[in-house]
C-alpha cells in the first residue's frame, strides 16, 4: 500500500512480488537440495540397519528424484505468486494500509453445518471400524472424506456456537474480565479454524499412517498363522517313504534345537482333469488337531468339504459350488459329490484348494487314482527365528523326493522387511508433517503478537491490572 501510494505502478508491484518470492523459493530449493545430498547416506545406513539387510545400499543422486522436487518447487512457487499477486491487485490503496487494522466482522452461526459435521465425522469413523482387509481400497477415500468434512464443519461451526452459546449465559459472561475473555477466544479461534483444520488433519493423517504401519509391522506373525497352518509343509513323491522321511525330518528338527514338535503325514491324491487335491475327512481332522484355525468337520457319502486357501480368496470370498467333481484316472469317469460347505482357511499344501471327502469315499477314489503323494505337516517352537530349515530340508531328503517345499517363516520375514520399510518411511514423512503442522501454527501465532501488545495496552490503559 505505501509503495503503491508513493507511485510504483502494477508491473512494478508484479515484478516485486515474483523477484522475491523466487528468492526464496530459490534459496529454499538450493538449501533442501543440498542437505538432501550431503545427508542421503546416513539416510540409506539407517534404512539398512532398520532392515537388517546387512548390506550398505548404495549411493547415488537419481535424477528422476531431484527434477521431480525441482519441478514441485517450481509449481509452488507460480501458485504462491498467483495467489499473491491477485491480493495486490484486488485491493484498494486504502484497503492494502489498513488490511490489519480493519473491524473484524461477528461470525455467523450455522447449527446446521455443525450437526453435519458431527454426521459426516460419525459415519466416517463407523466405516473406518467396520472396514476389513478386503474393503480396505474401496473404503479408503470415502472414509478420508468423510473425516475431514467432519472435522473442518466442527471446527469452523464448533467455537463459534460454544461462545455464543457461553454469552448468552450472562451470570457467567458479566463476571470479571469474563467478557473480554469469551470474545477474544471467538474472534481468535475462527480467526484461526483454518489453520487449526489444517494441523488436526495432518496430525490424524500422521497417526492413522503410524498406527497401521506398525498393526502391520506388530501383526506379521498373526498374518502368518493365517495364510500358513503348517510351520513347514514337505510334499513328498508317490515312491518316496512318508513314515521314514517323517522320522528323518523329527530328528533333523530336534536336532537344531527345537521343541514342541509335531507332525502329520496326510495322504492325498488328485484327479486327472482338477488341480485340487482330495484328502479324507480323517486326515483333515487330524490336521485340525495341530492347527487352530481349522476346526473338525464331518463329511458323508457323496459329500465333500470345499477349502480354499486364503491367498487365493484375497479378492473376495471362496465360490459359492453346489458339485464338485473328480476323475481319479484317464479311463475312470467322473464322480460328482455335493459341496456341502466352502470355506476360506490357511495353505495346507500346494494346491489353490483341498477338497475333504468322507473316509469311505476317498479311499474309493484313491485306490484308482494315478496322481497321488503325501504331504508332511511340522509345527515346532521358534518357528519365527529359523528361516534357514526349509532349505535344508533338500539335504535332509533329497530334492527328488520332494513335491514341494515351504516354511511359515518366509511370510513372516517378508511381512516383518516390508512393515519395517514402511514404517520408517512413514516416521519420516510423520517428522516433516508435524514441521508442516508446527510451522503452521507458528506463523499465524506469529502474525498476531503485534496485535496482543496493542490490544494489551489498551486493556491497561483502561485500568485491567497486571494479574487480570
Amino acid at each position: 500500500g505505501l509503495l503503491t501510494l508513493m507511485g510504483m505502478t502494477q508491473r512494478q508491484m508484479r515484478g516485486m512480488v515474483f523477484l522475491e518470492n523466487g528468492i526464496i523459493a530459490l534459496a529454499a530449493l538450493i538449501a533442501g537440495l543440498g542437505l538432501g545430498i550431503l545427508f542421503s547416506k546416513l539416510f540409506f545406513l539407517a534404512v539398512a540397519a532398520l532392515l537388517g539387510t546387512g548390506e550398505t545400499i548404495p549411493f547415488a543422486l537419481p535424477p528422476l528424484a531431484i527434477g521431480g522436487t525441482v519441478a514441485a518447487f517450481i509449481g509452488l512457487f507460480l501458485a504462491v505468486n498467483v495467489v499473491s499477486l491477485l491480493g495486490v491487485r484486488t485491493s484498494s490503496i486504502t484497503e492494502l494500509l489498513k488490511a490489519h487494522r480493519g473491524p473484524k466482522h461477528a461470525p455467523k452461526r450455522r447449527p446446521l453445518l455443525l450437526l453435519l459435521g458431527l454426521g459426516l465425522l460419525a459415519g466416517g469413523y463407523y466405516l473406518a471400524w467396520t472396514t476389513t482387509g478386503e474393503t480396505f481400497v474401496k473404503n479408503t477415500l470415502p472414509i478420508l472424506a468423510l473425516t475431514i468434512g467432519g472435522t473442518y464443519f466442527i471446527v469452523t461451526q464448533g467455537s463459534v456456537l460454544l461462545f455464543g452459546w457461553l454469552r448468552k449465559r450472562t451470570g457467567f459472561y458479566l463476571r470479571g474480565t469474563n467478557v473480554l475473555v469469551v470474545n477474544r477466544l471467538l474472534f481468535r479461534l475462527v480467526d484461526t479454524a483454518r489453520v487449526i483444520f489444517v494441523s488436526a488433519i495432518l496430525i490424524a493423517v500422521v497417526g492413522s499412517a503410524l498406527g497401521g504401519f506398525n498393526s502391520l509391522l506388530q501383526g506379521a506373525r498373526r498374518i502368518s498363522l493365517d495364510e500358513y497352518a503348517y510351520a513347514l509343509a514337505v510334499g513328498l513323491t508317490p515312491d518316496a517313504d512318508a513314515t521314514a522321511a517323517e522320522g528323518r525330518i523329527i530328528d533333523y528338527l530336534k536336532g537344531a534345537g527345537l521343541s514342541g514338535i509335531k507332525s502329520q503325514a496326510i495322504p492325498y491324491f488328485h484327479g486327472s482333469k482338477e488341480p485340487d487335491l482330495a484328502v479324507s475327512a480323517t486326515s483333515y481332522n487330524r490336521a485340525a488337531e495341530i492347527v487352530d484355525n481349522l476346526g473338525p468337520v464331518t463329511v458323508g457319502r457323496g459329500e465333500a468339504l470345499f477349502v480354499l486357501n486364503r491367498t487365493a480368496t484375497s479378492t473376495g470370498g471362496p465360490p459359492a459350488m453346489e458339485t464338485v467333481a473328480i476323475t481319479p484316472n484317464p479311463e475312470a469317469e467322473s464322480v460328482s459329490f455335493k459341496v456341502i460347505q466352502a470355506m476360506a482357511r490357511p495353505w495346507l499344501s500346494g494346491a489353490r484348494a483341498v477338497i475333504v471327502l468322507s473316509d469311505a469315499d476317498f479311499a474309493a477314489l484313491h485306490a484308482q487314482a494315478e496322481n497321488r503323494g503325501t504331504w508332511l505337516g511340522f509345527e515346532y517352537a521358534g518357528w519365527e527365528n529359523r528361516p534357514e530349515l526349509a532349505g535344508e530340508i533338500n539335504g535332509v531328503l533329497g530334492a527328488s523326493r520332494l513335491t514341494m517345499i515351504a516354511a511359515r517363516v518366509d511370510l513372516y520375514q517378508s511381512l516383518r522387511q516390508s512393515g519395517a520399510l514402511t514404517m520408517f518411511i512413514g516416521l519420516f514423512i510423520a517428522g516433516l508433517f508435524f514441521v508442516i503442522a508446527g510451522s503452521l501454527i507458528y506463523f499465524k501465532l506469529f502474525t498476531e503478537v503485534n496485535d496482543d501488545r496493542a490490544q494489551y495496552a489498551i486493556l491497561n490503559d483502561i485500568g485491567l491490572t497486571r494479574k487480570e
